[in-house]
């Protein structure tokens, strides 16, 4: 109805202008459903009850934005992220990688896992299980992409969870499935339906759920990890006090990093010259060259500059310290492995120890891959979703060659100073507690030339000389107990013999000519050497009240007992 006449511009009422948008609505009800009629919902794939017939979802369209840097826009995305609401989030997670220590750092820690190896082992010792985790093998790199694996640990690390749609790349022989990861800009939490809810270009907002063949779903940290888990909540802080720090410390650079120059004009001046020298301060630049015009006492042109003193520069670079230290404790829990410094390992592999146990649990995602991802694959190529081969990262230090060989060169000592002391401790047990490969039932035995430096002479030499030797010693005199052969070897092979066992078994000569001295002969080279000690103690001079010694030294005792010559008798004439 066009308005003529009396009501030529004047202003709708309120219910002339409900009314015209009733009837717009109805217009566009009629229409859509007259469409419906027309082309019926089998022809319509998108709103298709047919699993089948439903068309793969495809992502809407994602730009890059700024972050806010506002510390009322940062809280207030933190708490849409804690009620399962990721939009706000996502595009604040999206512009802290503008920055260059949390994208450098991140680095480092998914690199840690994607850098590792990937093992696939079977899923069962046998034939067609290994020829399964073969044919995987082949097709992994295709299968599980290194930068889609990045984005899935990041967005999971960072907002408590990642989303990665399945496609196949079919082929006239085979399949092959591939990931994508979906920004978490159109994803929601829905508390009615306790699920995930994604809106797609295509498909208007979809549930995800658990077992959907479409989607993997991986939380690190469990159900509702944005509550507790994602690392976003306390990584704003620093990122935000790290921007505002730059931010000022380049705004007082502006001020105090170029000096002011200082132009000094004498009061006796030409005009010309004032503004000759004006004009070449102004234009001043690198490798200038200025006329300074010069007069007596004082009047003369000059040029200062006028420079910053104080030192409180200093607290902006502390400040970033601060907030570098407290990003790399978030990402890698610890700072010493970006830093360089000792602490929790050595400083040539600082924080390692801490690394690996990130490394370990970033490792899990293996299992949702597993489980949501190569599993269906299995099960519609081989038939049989248990044959699906394993995933495992080689995330485990390799073995320090140079720090092994010092272990056991200390284990190596530690067994020898037991022996030699006689300590009661079961060697065998020692050593097989820190993996050292023994023979079978062989005994740990230290030779004896190990436990003492005396070394006992000869076999032959010692039956030659051999009057008095206890029974039971190999080399014995006749007529003394002597063991066999068995039982020798057996006691040579499993017993070790001290200094003070030596000095029981060996004589006083033996021992003289192991330590490179000339034999005594006579009974006392025959001796044991203990025997011989016993009696040199108690023929030790007594001290008597006059002070002088009862007795003589002992050798001249052993003098005075040799028989003296007696003189030759002359033949009487």
């Amino acid at each position: 109805m066009s308005d003529t006449g009396a009501n030529k511009g004047r202003k709708p009422s309120g219910a002339e202008n409900r009314k015209r948008k009733n009837a717009a609505l109805q217009m566009v009800t009629d229409t859509w459903a007259k469409f419906k009629r027309d082309t019926g919902p089998e022809k319509i794939p998108a709103y298709s009850e047919d699993p089948e017939q439903k068309p793969e979802a495809s992502e809407l369209p994602v730009y890059g934005v700024p972050p806010t840097t506002l510390v009322r826009d940062v809280s207030n995305a933190i708490a849409q992220l804690e009620q399962g609401m990721f939009m706000s989030a996502a595009y604040l997670c999206d512009g802290m990688f503008r920055d260059d220590r949390i994208s450098g750092v991140w680095s480092v820690r998914a690199g840690g896992l994607l850098g590792s190896r990937l093992k696939l082992e079977p899923a069962e010792d046998d034939k067609e299980a290994r020829r399964i985790q073969e044919e995987v093998e082949k097709k992994i790199s295709e299968a599980l992409p290194i930068p889609e694996i990045d984005l899935l640990l990041r967005y999971a690390n960072f907002m408590s969870v990642g989303i990665a749609q399945r496609l196949t790349m079919r082929t006239l022989k085979s399949s092959t499935p591939t990931l994508r990861v979906w920004n978490n800009r159109y994803l929601r939490f829905d508390w009615l339906t306790r699920c995930y809810h994604m809106v797609t270009e295509n498909r208007s907002e979809i549930p995800i759920e658990y077992g959907d063949p479409e989607w993997v779903i991986y939380e690190p940290f469990g159900h509702y990890g944005w509550l507790h888990g994602a690392l976003m909540r306390p990584l704003v802080r620093p990122w935000l006090i790290r921007y505002w720090t730059y931010t000022w410390w380049a705004r007082r650079q502006e001020v105090h990093g170029q000096p002011i120059r200082l132009g000094i004009i004498p009061p006796d001046r030409e005009p010309r010259d004032e503004r000759l020298f004006l004009t070449q301060l102004s234009n001043l630049a690198h490798e200038a060259v200025i006329r300074l015009p010069q007069g007596v006492d004082g009047n003369k042109f000059d040029v200062r500059l006028l420079e910053a003193q104080s030192q409180d520069w200093e607290g902006f670079q502390k400040l970033l310290e601060c907030c570098d230290d407290s990003i790399a404790i978030l990402l890698l829990g610890q700072r010493q492995s970006t830093s360089g410094q000792g602490g929790l390992g050595s400083q040539e592999k600082a924080g390692d120890s801490v690394r690996v146990d990130l490394k370990r649990r970033d490792a899990l995602i293996a299992n949702p891959l597993r489980d949501q991802h190569l599993k269906p694959w299995i099960a519609e190529d081989y038939g049989d979703e248990d044959n699906t081969p394993f995933l495992n990262w080689q995330v485990e230090q390799s073995e320090d060659l140079a720090k092994k060989a010092l272990q056991v060169s200390t284990l190596a000592d530690a067994v020898l100073k037991f022996q030699q002391a006689s300590a009661p401790v079961d060697l065998r047990a020692l050593l097989e507690g820190f993996n050292m490969p023994l023979l079978e039932e062989a005994p740990v035995v230290v030779p004896a030339e190990n436990v003492s430096t005396v070394s006992a002479a000869p076999a032959s030499s010692m039956a030659a000389t051999n009057s008095e030797q206890p029974a039971g010693i190999s080399g014995a005199a006749p007529g003394v107990a002597e063991t066999g052969p068995a039982e020798s070897a057996a006691a040579t092979a499993t017993l070790a013999i001290t200094a003070t066992d030596l000095a029981s078994i060996v004589r006083v000569d033996e021992g003289r000519k192991s330590v490179g001295l000339a034999p005594v002969g006579g009974d006392v080279g025959g001796k044991w050497i203990r025997e011989h000690a016993a009696e040199l103690a108690s023929e030790l001079p007594e001290e008597v009240p006059g002070g002088k010694p009862s007795g003589e030294p002992a050798e001249e005792a052993e003098e005075a007992e040799e028989p003296k010559e007696e003189p030759e008798e002359k033949p009487e004439d």
